[in-house]
């Protein structure tokens, strides 16, 4: 069970943007204590508690209670084509 919630909260954290016109990073969130948007200023939104973290696989990541909690991260850009990585 963990694992599978490892892997979404994974893929939720490390979304990548690329706008049409660039191909640079446009928003990074590394988790490791705090929600910030490392490549700007898209900062994360923890819903259902106080976030908490633990150790990833490198570095740290978000602890989720696996019953009302969620990280919500705007859009950076508003592009119309992107690119999404997740490990």
């Amino acid at each position: 069970m963990y694992r599978n919630l490892i892997y979404l909260v994974s893929f939720l954290l490390l979304v990548v943007l690329v706008n049409n016109a660039s191909a640079e990073l446009v928003g990074h969130w590394k988790l490791d204590g705090n929600l910030d948007d490392s490549a700007g200023s898209a900062n994360g939104t923890f819903t259902g508690g106080t976030p908490s973290y633990g150790a990833g696989m490198i570095n740290q990541g978000l602890v989720f209670d696996g019953a009302d909690d969620y990280l919500e991260l705007p859009s950076p850009t508003n592009p119309t084509t992107y690119t999404i990585a997740a490990w």
